[in-house]
């Protein structure tokens, strides 16, 4: 990129005890790679129009900086402004182009607003919650639940502001500012397996009857693979241990593994009942077996 003449400050910093500004340029239309100068972006700027440059920080000296009005579009219109800028540009793959605006890397200050100071007189209590992620069993109404995320209540002012904000009945930690490059609401596991499950019910929903009844036949070969997918991945210690002990007092087993065991024997018999159900061809043997693994469930 050629000398700055505009530029978009991010923050402040400081070197050798010096404070200089990190900014991100800005060019004018003359300034963009010749690929990118169409008819339509000469004209409808009317010389007031700047493309932000991403990637291409630099640090400069405050004295040698004249304060301009630049309305960055995706931000509120200000009341007067010299310049305007809807779009980036960047270099990926040592070629330029240019995006929207909106998918510009927002500094700190752009996204996160700074709360006023509340009045000198006024008390201020301080709250504090163990945040924890997953599902409690037993133990989940003991907590507010936020979508699989819980707050462990302390005491009885908790309780209140629980019930007084709403806590409980919905996700208020959608409202926490987040940047859109930096950080996920959450791990990525979670989100794709959750828009997985979505799509898998919204798939279900805009079925006919027909095509449920196709659906139910093929979940018996689904029913045949989850033997193979808890052989894999299970293990006691994915078990509420109430239940483990359940299983232990039903089939009289000595270990914990030995009722992962059981439970996965269990499938096997279930798999094979399915296959022998719904083979096209049936005869005295066939029932006889059928018979003995209804009997084994």
């Amino acid at each position: 990129m050629k000398a700055i003449k505009f530029a978009h400050v991010r923050s402040v910093v400081k070197v050798n005890e010096r404070q200089l500004l990190r900014v991100d340029p800005l060019v004018l239309y003359h300034g963009l790679p010749g690929h990118l100068r169409s008819s339509n972006r000469k004209t409808h700027g009317i010389d007031m129009e700047l493309w932000l440059v991403e990637g291409q920080e630099c640090l400069i000296i405050p004295e040698d900086v004249t304060q301009i009005n630049v309305w960055l579009k995706d931000l509120d219109r200000p009341v007067e402004y010299e310049y305007f800028v809807t779009e980036i540009l960047y270099s990926f793959n040592s070629w330029w182009h240019i995006h929207d605006l909106i998918k510009r890397h927002r500094a700190p200050y752009e996204y996160i607003p700074i709360p006023p100071l509340p009045p000198r007189q006024m008390p201020i209590k301080k709250i504090f919650f163990d945040i924890y992620y997953d599902n409690f069993g037993t133990f989940r109404n003991a907590y507010h639940s936020l979508d699989g995320v819980y707050l462990q209540k302390t005491d009885s002012a908790c309780r209140q502001f629980a019930s007084q904000y709403g806590l409980s009945k919905k996700p208020v930690f959608d409202k926490l500012y987040w940047n859109r490059h930096l950080q996920i609401p959450q791990d990525a596991y979670h989100a794709l397996a959750s828009k997985a499950a979505h799509l898998l019910d919204i798939t279900l929903r805009y079925l006919n009857t027909n095509g449920k009844v196709a659906w139910l036949k093929d979940t018996l070969r689904l029913a045949i693979l989850i033997l193979f997918i808890l052989h894999y991945f299970l293990l006691p210690s994915y078990f509420k241990i109430e239940i483990i002990e359940h299983l232990k007092n039903i089939y009289q087993l000595a270990r914990n593994d030995h009722a992962i065991i059981k439970l996965i024997e269990l499938w096997v018999v279930e798999a094979k009942l399915l296959k022998l159900a719904f083979s096209t061809t049936m005869t005295s043997n066939t029932y006889k077996e059928l018979r003995s693994l209804f009997e084994k469930e």
